[in-house]
This record gives structure tokens, C-alpha cells and sequence, in this order.
């Protein structure tokens, strides 16, 4: 079964708080993290395996607490 964990999809910070939204992603998908450079938003881009990515609004530690759990 493949395990699925919640992140926080950034944009509510900058587009009004009830615009963050929350959204279910396969952990064994994602190839790197790093975190966003100044004038981007969000905290951390996620890189999946098909070349997709996504901002979050999770730091580096707490997405490993939370791919990890």
C-alpha cells in the first residue's frame, strides 16, 4: 500500500490565509528538497520523480519529521 503524508501547498501567506491548501503526496516520489530563495513563496520546493514540483509552506526538518512518521 503506498504511504501517503500531508503537506501545506504554499500560497496563502501571499494570496490570503485561507488560500493554503492541504494536499496528500507519496513520500517514495520525491527526489530532493530545498529550501526557497527570497522573492519565491513558501519555505521548501519539493522535486518528485517526474520532474513536478511544488512549494510548501513546511520547513526542511519538519518535512522529515513528517515523511519519516
Amino acid at each position: 500500500m503506498t504511504k501517503l503524508v500531508n503537506v501545506t501547498k504554499a500560497g496563502g501567506a501571499y494570496l490570503e490565509a485561507e488560500k493554503d491548501v492541504t494536499i496528500s503526496i507519496n513520500p517514495d516520489n520525491i527526489t530532493r528538497c530545498e529550501p526557497i530563495l527570497n522573492g519565491e513563496v513558501g519555505t521548501t520546493k519539493i522535486y518528485f520523480k517526474d520532474g513536478a514540483t511544488i512549494s510548501v509552506t513546511e520547513s526542511l526538518e519538519e518535512l522529515e519529521k513528517i515523511v519519516n512518521s
